[in-house]
C-alpha cells in the first residue's frame, strides 16, 4: 500500500475511533497540500471540547515541519482548541515537541490519545 493511502486509512480509523467518545469529527480535506494556509488533518467537536489533529503514520522517528506546527499553534491560538499531533494514538501538544537546529520539530513522547477523549 503507498505511504499516502496508509496514513488516509489511519487518519479515517482515528476518526471513527474519536467518534466513539461523542465527538463530531471530520477530516479535512486536502489536509496535505502545499496551500498557503496550514490545515490540520481532523477536527473534532463536542460541546465541552474542541480538537484539532494532524496525524502522522509512523513508528519511527517523527520529525515534524515547522509550518504544520506553527499552523497548529495558531489554531489553538485563535480558538481555543486542544490541538495535537498523533503518530498512531500517542499524541502530544505542540509545546511538547522538540525544536531541532534547523527549525523543525521532533516528537518526543506522548499519552494515549484516550487521555485527550475524555
Amino acid at each position: 500500500m503507498p505511504i499516502r493511502e496508509s496514513a488516509i486509512n489511519y487518519e479515517r480509523k482515528l476518526a471513527k475511533y474519536v467518534e466513539k467518545f461523542g465527538f463530531f469529527v471530520t477530516r479535512v480535506p486536502a489536509s496535505g497540500s502545499r496551500s498557503k494556509e496550514y490545515k490540520p488533518d481532523i477536527i473534532a467537536i463536542r460541546k465541552d471540547k474542541i480538537l484539532v489533529i494532524e496525524v502522522k503514520d509512523t513508528n519511527g522517528e517523527l520529525y515534524i515541519d515547522s509550518r504544520q506546527v506553527e499552523g497548529l499553534k495558531k489554531i489553538k491560538e485563535t480558538t481555543g482548541a486542544v490541538v495535537l499531533i498523533c503518530k498512531k494514538r500517542e499524541c502530544c501538544t505542540p509545546e511538547d515537541l522538540q525544536k531541532t537546529k534547523r527549525g523543525n520539530y521532533k516528537f518526543i513522547s506522548g499519552k494515549n490519545i484516550d487521555e485527550f477523549l475524555e
